[in-house]
């Protein structure tokens, strides 16, 4: 018995290991070159349903092309009349050549009384039409950011996914052309490459456990007996890496606690970011042309493709204009020092009076006003603006003759504000440890290791980093950074609040905000968990998107601690401020008494912030704040 059930396996199986491939896509169909009328076997979802006397059509698409494939019914069988929007199929038919306008190909599946409910049309997951919530109307941007789960099954979301893999991939092209190694860097590490502190700390949730304690029954403050945080940059891990392997980069996730809710900036990103040694010249200006020759290459045959057609449509024509100009131009980029960028801001100034709400001036960082003016209207381009103040940038930039002055470079395009950083790292070991004891004080022991990249064969190199974010963003023409990222950081798959009792019972509950849907997908319903006094709970239902958490600052505790108040928010008109440049939200609400049924359900709470490195609460309740 074991060896027929061996034979039947070996049998069943590909001839040839290895050999297996899944079944083609919508896109690699529709980019085949079969002949017609071949029987294929299509998955996907139907994303629209046309039904007719005889015949009807629907739009099959599986996510992997912004063009959906059209499937011709003909017959009305019990099959066809089980199709909705969003319901999971798997359709056979005869793929053959369109005779209508639209498309190239379709599918055409026999359907009538006694066939297309079983073989033909196979039903994977059903999709109620009326609790959908995607639905054919457009959708706010809001609307799709509570529902960000979903989100990816409208056109633009799903485009701008299908954009980033093909910049992602025209990166890695680029790069393994130029002789670079790819790496992966560490996320928790203890050094703060920008030296700025905006860093997010690690710190694990309090363990009681008898046997998470050590053998003296007390629990370190540190995890890894000493501070980490969330990297903000990879670039002193790479210059490591460089000193060896002479080209290196990363795509890797970036962390950075800023208290910025413009459209510019995100908690959470994506860096792209390149070392390289023994560089031809060793100078700023060699660092820019690589930076442009490779913007060249992945933006150049990204810019006219379908999904960018699919993003750009309805936006800035300005912009898109300005983008295939830049990257089309049989000109190089401009090029201008920090100093001339500053002059002309100063006689724009003096020209129109009133032209810049910040005032320019020599050893000032450029605000988004002027990099926009330098851009748009001064340059009319994509500008390098090099050799900053030596002041206003970190500390590994190499530092020019002048002495005030580092080998540094700002890319700012039109319509976009800065989308490059890059320097030549300072090389000279003596000059490198007096600007890291100025800017990270006289104990370098933490930073020991990167002085011995000089001290042991030390060559001049450079780098540069690019958020991938913004960079979607330019090519893709959304103007808000946080439409560039597949899942939205606001609701339900990062919303978790880790909340510990004051009350006797000491329990710690965690919670986590999911929107439902009550039989009217159009109008959201919220529950919101109130936690009585005596430790016993309930559901309130609202159509309020607002948090339920209260957080007000405490000044009376450890600074990373805040005191927080449960509220099911009936009426409660919620007002937010920043408090401290660590960006925490400051919430006020109302005393809303007493619960009708069991007396006073308010429990004080206390809400484990992430440390002195800030905190972000993040959910609907920051609608206001995120709207331009």
């Amino acid at each position: 018995m074991l060896l027929r059930r061996l034979a039947s396996t070996l049998a069943s199986s590909s001839t040839k290991p290895g050999s297996f491939r899944l079944p083609p896509t919508i896109k690699q169909l529709l980019a085949s070159t079969k002949p017609d009328d071949q029987l294929v076997t299509v998955s996907g979802w139907i994303k629209s349903i046309r039904r007719q006397k005889n015949v009807s059509f629907a739009v099959l698409t599986d996510g992997s092309s912004s063009h959906g494939l059209q499937a011709v019914f003909l017959g009305n069988g019990e099959g066809v009349k089980a199709l909705t929007n969003g319901a999971a199929v798997q359709l056979t038919g005869k793929l053959v050549a369109s005779p209508g306008a639209g498309q190239e190909k379709e599918l055409v599946i026999e359907s009538g009384k006694n066939t297309g409910s079983n073989e033909e049309i196979q039903i994977l997951g059903v999709c109620d039409p009326e609790l959908y919530p995607i639905q054919k109307q457009a959708l706010s941007i809001e609307y799709l950011r509570d529902h960000s789960h979903l989100r990816a099954r409208t056109d633009a979301i799903a485009a701008m996914v299908r954009l980033r893999d093909d910049l992602k991939k025209k990166i890695d092209t680029f790069f393994n052309d130029q002789g670079f190694v790819y790496s992966h860097t560490p996320i928790l590490t203890g050094n703060d490459a920008e030296g700025g502190g905006e860093a997010f700390k690690i710190a694990s949730i309090p363990n009681h456990h008898p046997g998470a304690e050590g053998s003296s029954g007390a629990q370190t403050t540190e995890f890894f007996s000493r501070p980490a945080h969330l990297t903000v940059s990879h670039q002193l891990h790479l210059e490591a890496l460089a000193t060896s392997l002479s080209r290196v980069y990363t795509l890797s996730p970036c962390f950075r606690a800023e208290p910025s809710l413009t459209g510019r900036h995100l908690a959470e990103f994506w860096m792209l970011e390149a070392e390289w040694a023994f560089g031809g010249r060793g100078s700023v200006l060699e660092t820019c042309e690589f930076v442009e020759a490779c913007l060249r290459s992945v933006v150049g045959s990204t810019v006219n493709g379908v999904d960018a057609d699919v993003l750009w449509k309805g936006a800035n024509e300005e912009g898109r204009k300005a983008l295939t100009d830049a990257v089309g131009a049989s000109s190089a980029w401009g090029r201008m020092t920090y100093t001339e960028a500053i002059k002309a801001l100063e006689d724009h100034q003096r020209a129109v009076p009133g032209a810049f709400h910040y005032e320019p001036g020599w050893g000032r960082a450029l605000q988004s006003e002027h990099e926009r003016w330098i851009a748009e209207t001064l340059v009319k381009g994509p500008v390098f603006i090099t050799d900053y103040p030596a002041e206003l940038k970190p500390f590994y930039m190499r530092e020019n003759a002048d002495g005030k002055t580092v080998g540094c470079f700002d890319l700012i395009v039109p319509h976009v504000g800065e989308l490059v950083g890059g320097s030549v790292r300072e090389e000279r070991t003596e000059i490198l440890k007096r600007k890291m004891e100025e800017g990270l004080g006289q104990d370098l022991t933490e930073y020991s290791w990167y002085l011995d990249l000089r001290r042991y064969g030390g060559a001049p190199h450079m780098g540069f980093g690019m958020g991938f974010e913004r960079l979607v963003g330019w090519v893709g023409g959304i103007d808000n950074v946080r439409e560039t990222r597949k899942l939205s950081s606001k609701t339900t798959f990062t919303v978790q609040a880790r909340l510990k009792s004051t009350s006797p019972y000491g329990r710690t509950h965690v919670w986590k905000r999911r929107p439902a849907e009550l039989p009217n997908p159009i109008v959201p319903k919220f529950p919101q968990l109130v936690i009585r006094s005596d430790g016993s709970s309930f559901t309130h239902w609202t159509t309020s998107p607002k948090s339920m958490i209260r957080l007000t600052r405490d000044t009376t505790n450890n600074p990373v601690w805040n005191t927080g108040t449960w509220s099911d928010a009936r009426g409660v008109e919620e007002e937010s401020s920043m408090t401290g440049r660590l960006g925490r939200f400051n919430r006020k609400f109302d005393d809303l008494g007493k619960d009708e049924s069991s007396g006073d359900w308010m429990d004080q709470l206390v809400a484990s912030g992430v440390g002195s490195g800030g905190e972000i609460w993040t959910g609907p309740a920051n609608k206001k704040k995120e709207k331009k």
